[in-house]
């Protein structure tokens, strides 16, 4: 049996949905739950426990719910730098250490001594989550790497390659396959991404950014590869099933510089990761507003301030024009 199906069979059975949001009404009781669409008006949510589904005025939420609702579904900004046309990248293939082939956006700006971002998405996501992110910081000199991870689904009409070539090997072995695969099997398609970088010679610093649960690889695999040099991490947390409390336990062995970008109403899941990093330069960027993931650059209501703050951080390894 190959590597591939034999990882495969440990996982295939996993499944896991979009991370429920903690909704707070406006006299303080919480609904864990997700959208399922919304007017101007009122949100319909399915709750996390039972999937029942229920019509909510959305003057009845927190403001930092009224203001992700508002959010939600609404087309990705084009950035007031005026970078709106988008870099040109080069679609490749890369091959996980279990044999399967991990689709990838490359950003090449043409000089490998520059430093290289790893862009890795959020659930239910793809590479092209970074469509617009990547193409502005390539525009300033950084090459980019974006993947597509199986355990992802698509984001604004770029559909996760590696997803559904994980899933269709999985239904053409067992005659049936999940809808998605767990978080934890994304780990050998981000591990080749980085062994990618370092075989293709890239000498400038690497930088890792994650997105949701793949911001807690960032902080896992920072703690073990030094060639990591910074790690962007929006909306890190206990998000991996297998190994609960992993992702704190790497952060109190991270040195490198890191920013941790934060839904405020995700502070539970947040701060703990947060307050064990052991490097003495990390920032936290949390506050009402903050949408999950990188999806705050593209759709946040506060995505302005929070690009200042990102590129702030990546001053230091912003290559001079």
């Amino acid at each position: 049996m190959s590597r591939f199906f034999t990882f495969i069979l440990l996982t295939c059975a996993l499944l896991h949905a979009e991370e429920p949001r903690t909704f707070t009404a406006a006299d303080g009781r919480t609904l864990k739950a997700t959208i399922v669409s919304k007017t101007d008006t009122h949100v319909t949510i399915r709750r996390a426990e039972d999937g029942q589904d229920f019509l909510m005025p959305l003057e009845k939420l927190s403001a930092a719910d009224q203001a992700f609702v508002r959010a939600w579904g609404v087309p990705v900004a084009a950035p007031a730098d005026g970078t709106a046309d988008k870099f040109p990248y080069k679609a490749i293939q890369l091959e996980a250490q279990d044999g399967l082939k991990v689709e990838a956006d490359f950003y090449d700006v043409g000089d490998k001594s520059k430093p290289i971002i790893l862009y890795c998405h959020r659930a239910l996501s793809s590479r092209g989550e970074y469509r617009v992110i990547a193409s502005r910081l390539a525009k300033m000199g950084f090459n980019g790497l974006a993947l597509d991870q199986r355990s992802g689904k698509e984001f604004d009409g770029v559909p996760n390659e590696t997803a559904a070539r994980a899933i269709e090997a999985i239904r053409k072995a067992q005659g049936t396959a999940p809808r998605l695969l767990l978080y934890d099997a994304a780990r050998p398609d981000i591990e080749a991404g980085l062994d990618w970088i370092k075989a293709q010679g890239f000498t400038g610093p690497l930088i890792f950014w994650g997105s949701s649960y793949s911001s807690s690889f960032a902080i896992l695999l920072a703690a073990e590869r030094p060639e990591i040099k910074a790690v962007v991490a929006f909306a890190p947390g206990e998000w991996l099933m297998k190994d609960k409390g992993s992702v704190t336990a790497a952060a109190q062995k991270l040195t490198q510089p890191i920013i941790v970008i934060h839904p405020e109403n995700e502070k539970a899941m947040g701060q703990p990761v947060y307050d064990a990093i052991a490097s003495p330069q990390k920032q936290l960027i949390m506050h009402a507003g903050i949408l999950h993931g990188s999806n705050e650059l593209l759709r946040g209501v506060k995505r302005d301030e929070t690009w200042k703050a990102v590129l702030d951080f990546l001053q230091p390894w912003t290559p001079k024009p």
